[in-house]
């Protein structure tokens, strides 16, 4: 398994109508650039595939992907089942199309906030801040994990004599 305070490790998985994935692909590299190792799931629409593949990697964070505007109906309980499957502190990032004409970013950003991501993209981010941000909010939830580590006590014997 991964030494989680060493390295930066994320799942990333598409959700909507359009399956290409080549956006996906365009993030990988950039993340991958940017010392993140990025386990790409491609496209899927069912919440415990991305989970599964947390869990299985040791990722401290997920990001999600929308192809359509509709994240909602996938999003609306995806912190409930990541907390119910043991990824209580699990980063989550949602990104992509994710507005309509009928909504504006503000509002989907609101949304899906209140369902739990952390942070939320439009389709334009640039993907260094994306992975800055990402360094700086696994590193934030890493400290608290390390100093409730127990603190190991050595003792040194002399087995010469």
């Amino acid at each position: 398994m991964r030494d989680m305070f060493n390295e930066y490790t994320v799942v990333l998985g598409a959700v909507g109508g359009r399956r290409r994935t080549g956006r996906n692909e365009v993030i990988v590299r950039q993340l991958a650039q940017e010392g993140i190792t990025v386990v790409n799931i491609g496209p899927t629409e069912n919440a415990d595939v991305f989970i599964d593949a947390a869990l299985a990697t040791g990722s401290q964070a997920i990001l999600v992907s929308c192809r359509d505007a509709r994240a909602d109906a996938f999003c609306a309980a995806f912190r409930q089942r990541c907390i119910q499957r043991g990824l209580v502190d699990i980063t989550l990032y949602i990104g992509g199309d994710l507005v309509t004409s009928e909504r504006r970013f503000s509002e989907a950003e609101r949304q899906l906030a209140q369902v739990g991501f952390n942070r939320v993209f439009p389709s334009n981010v640039d993907l260094t801040e994306v992975a800055a941000l990402l360094k700086q909010d696994i590193t934030a939830k890493r400290a608290p994990a390390i100093a409730a580590r127990p603190r190991s006590t050595w003792v040194f014997t002399d087995f010469a004599n």
